[in-house]
């Protein structure tokens, strides 16, 4: 067996061709024009205020977020303050994508409304209507609410985010 010294074709040692490979692919978490979101520690806790959201739909993000990644043995999306870091990414998205989550969250309310035939938000709904909104929403056979679907994807995208970067 060559010696990892050994040249390749190309001049380079397996151990320098190796070390480059390595720092190719972590590129993406360096150079914030080739990830999502530049990797930036978000302030998380009391202390923490919405730069984008508005104050009433703090509730309604954390509330939607945590149906999507509940608490098990793991934290959940609550626990890992997921709402704060979708602030934190809305608040520095592109202005059509701020638009279209906060019509989202508009289409979201009145959907609820319709659909339970009463006055209520989604964060008065107990655990189980929530999920069986959600479950509504994501089904991709109901084509009459494709913006419910498109928020919904939207939404899951940021939860998942989020939760995998705190």
């Amino acid at each position: 067996m060559p010696s990892e010294t050994h040249r390749l074709g190309s001049g380079l040692s397996r151990r320098e061709a190796l070390r480059f490979l390595g720092a190719a692919s972590a590129l993406p978490l360096f150079h914030p024009a080739l990830s999502h979101h530049p990797i930036v520690r978000v302030a998380a806790g009391s202390s923490w205020k919405p730069r984008f959201l508005d104050p009433k739909d703090v509730e309604l993000v954390a509330s939607l977020s945590d149906c999507i990644i509940p608490r098990t043995r793991a934290p959940g999306a609550r626990d890992a303050s997921v709402h704060e870091y979708i602030d934190f990414a809305l608040c520095r998205a592109e202005p059509s994508v701020q638009t279209s989550f906060n019509e989202g969250l508009t289409w979201l309310e009145e959907y609820v409304s319709r659909s339970m035939r009463q006055n209520l938000t989604f964060t008065e709904l107990d655990r189980d209507q929530q999920h069986q909104l959600l479950a509504e929403i994501s089904d991709t056979s109901r084509a009459h609410e494709p913006k419910g679907y498109a928020f919904f994807t939207q939404l899951k995208q940021l939860t998942i985010e989020g939760y995998y970067r705190t």
